[in-house]
């Protein structure tokens, strides 16, 4: 497990949106959450999609390339590291930045999990279509005692339908919380300022 120490320099702060299916709304809420760091906060903030392939082609054409190891790109208002692997992601912990954004969808394919040093979201479409892969995904969670334990007070969906969630937080004990749907992660709603506001204060006051 990956783990980061922020003791030295105090003002850095990771929040990792897990995404446990794709399609889960991690990507839309993670994008949402960094332009809120640095649009609303005025932080200095990276967004990191952890993949081995980008889902943000439009975005990056739309931005300018920063020619630095790993490789970002950058708009007016943040930077973006698409596609990153391990070793990429330990580089980019040490540039300058005070939040960093860290998209994962929890599969087999990247094996990245975040660890201690970071706080934590969950994103969950509990849809039937979907919950064979969320039981097996949910069961390799809980071998991991201690990202469980992080994760059973943040867990989120965009679902309206209850019985989906309560089936959900019935079956693994994690309170599944309903946020709204956050229409463009970039043209942020007085409303969506609030859930997000909401979902950074529920991981701990640091993130505000």
């Amino acid at each position: 497990m990956l783990r980061f120490n922020h003791e030295a320099k105090r003002e850095k702060k990771v929040l990792s949106v897990l995404g446990m299916t794709e399609a889960s709304g991690a990507t839309r809420l993670a994008l949402a959450i960094a332009n809120y760091c640095a649009s609303a906060q005025r932080r200095k903030t990276a967004y990191g999609e952890i993949a081995d392939e980008t889902k943000l082609g439009a975005i990056l054409e739309k931005a300018r390339c920063i020619g630095a190891q790993p490789v970002g790109f950058e708009d007016s208002f943040l930077r973006y590291y698409p596609a990153l692997g391990k070793e990429e992601i330990k580089i980019l912990m040490d540039q300058n930045w005070e939040r960093l954004i860290l998209d994962q969808t929890m599969d087999d394919k990247t094996g990245i999990a975040i660890g201690s040093g970071a706080q934590h979201i969950l994103m969950i479409d509990p849809t039937p279509w979907r919950y064979h892969q969320i039981q097996l995904g949910m069961r390799n969670l809980m071998e991991n005692k201690q990202l469980y334990r992080l994760l059973m007070g943040n867990a989120y969906t965009y679902i309206e339908e209850k019985r989906w969630i309560n089936r959900f937080s019935e079956e693994f004990g994690i309170n599944l919380h309903k946020i709204p749907w956050i229409r463009d992660p970039y043209c942020l709603r007085r409303e969506d300022r609030k859930t997000i506001e909401q979902v950074m204060m529920q991981c701990g006051k640091g993130m505000m």
